[in-house]
């Protein structure tokens, strides 16, 4: 079994023990530690993170109904697997979840901070020029997080945060094929141009694009295990 999390890390020994086991849990999850398919051994995550078996087993509890972890009666919890169908359906969500977003902060497009929105972009190019598909990961969560947080409606920020959580392995996936990292620079450059032009039909255009581009690169890679 791969190294859950490092041996140098300080063990969680203040707040919220089942918040913070849940916290941890997640991160090996979206990191690929725990890759999708892998099962979880409680008694290894309580031992590396110095916590009793019982918030490691709230914590799975937590994260299953989250949809990133599995349970299975009398044999355990394993990392959710990808999966065609449930990445289509993730897909579809996310993309019209997407949609709705952008309509709502275009009602004013002042509100996106753009200096903040062309340095993440940046910085977003440089990871793509070093193939740094964790930093990738990263740099467009927070990329797309700035357009939500923009439209300034929280329950639709909670509800991203969530989605983007279960479609992370599968954005790995799009990440790794590394043809397509100019296409992939040159529609988030559509993006940020369509907000700094305030320009609702041209963001609508490049995000539909965004997807479609994904769609076609994580479907080629994945089993057709519906």
């Amino acid at each position: 079994m791969p190294k859950l999390v490092d041996q140098n890390a300080p063990l969680i020994t203040y707040g919220n023990i089942t918040d913070a086991v849940v916290t941890q849990i997640r991160e090996m999850i979206l990191t690929n530690e725990l890759q999708p398919g892998q099962w979880i051994r409680q008694s290894d995550i309580a031992g590396q993170l110095g916590v009793s078996i019982m918030p490691v087993r709230e914590a799975l509890r937590q994260l299953q109904a989250e949809g990133l972890v599995v349970a299975y009666p009398r044999r355990g919890s394993m990392v959710a697997e990808l999966s065609l169908s449930a990445f289509l359906e993730l897909d579809r969500i996310s993309e019209e979840l997407e949609m709705l977003a952008c309509n709502w902060v275009a009602t004013d497009f002042s509100r996106i901070p753009l200096d903040k929105m062309r340095q993440t972009l940046d910085e977003l190019e440089e990871a793509e020029r070093r193939h740094d598909i964790t930093r990738r990961l990263q740099l467009v969560r927070k990329f797309r997080h700035i357009i939500y947080e923009s439209a300034e409606k929280p329950i639709l920020v909670s509800v991203h945060s969530n989605l983007h959580n279960l479609a992370t392995p599968y954005q790995r996936l799009f990440s790794s094929v590394d043809e397509i990292t100019p296409r992939r620079v040159e529609v988030y450059r559509k993006v940020y141009q369509a907000c700094a032009d305030q320009d609702l039909d041209a963001l609508l255009r490049a995000m539909r694009e965004l997807y479609a581009l994904a769609r076609e690169a994580i479907i080629s890679q994945l089993p057709d295990n519906s």
